[in-house]
């Protein structure tokens, strides 16, 4: 065999940078609460920039609401996109909901919004 190195040269990206903070909104001209006869609220996710093929996830603490929802291209255009959040996510208990949604890009990195009490 003969002594010849052979070099591989590969070029790759780091990429650490956490999505920009989503911000929860409600649409214009809804409130914040679910009554006897609501069987859903609409909540707004935007930020100052969406990637598509970014996952979002809304969370009240710890629990997921729902599954992890894929960001499109048409999503990241707009800006914002619309998730439903149910009373079943929610639970049985009345009272206040702090809600939050988790962006984690395809890579990874993750930004976490502030609360919306619903």
């Amino acid at each position: 065999m003969p002594d010849n190195p052979v070099e591989v040269k590969q070029a790759f990206t780091v990429d650490t940078q956490a999505p920009a903070t989503p911000k929860l909104s409600l649409p214009s001209g809804t409130d914040a609460y679910l009554n006897k006869t609501e069987t859903e609220l609409t909540i707004e996710i935007s930020a100052d920039t969406l990637e598509a093929g970014t996952e979002i996830q809304l969370q009240h603490g710890t629990r997921n609401l729902g599954s992890a929802y894929k960001l499109t291209e048409d999503d990241a255009n707009a800006g914002k996109v619309s998730r439903k959040l149910t009373k079943e996510m929610l639970g049985t208990e009345d009272g206040a909901y702090d809600i939050t949604v988790t962006i984690t890009d395809e890579v990874g990195n993750k930004s976490t919004s502030e609360k919306l009490t619903v």
